[in-house]
């Protein structure tokens, strides 16, 4: 085994076509570089729709880099 240091996406390098502007948006609006940790702040914080952090998780595996 060894540790991954999990993936990060900038906000520009999604696709909105992927799961919509909205999601593109909300990346934007977290800071513009997404991890595993920003999205877990921004899922606990409550301060966004579940779906849309949901959405976001997926464009991160799919266009996140390690």
């Amino acid at each position: 085994m060894e540790l991954h240091p999990g993936f990060g996406a900038a906000a520009d390098d999604l696709d909105p076509a992927y799961r919509g502007a909205h999601v593109v948006d909300l990346a934007r609006r977290l800071g513009g570089e997404l991890t595993p940790a920003v999205l877990g702040r921004a899922a606990r914080s409550g301060d966004h729709p579940p779906q849309t952090v949901k959405q976001l998780w997926h464009c991160l595996a799919r266009f996140g880099r390690g």
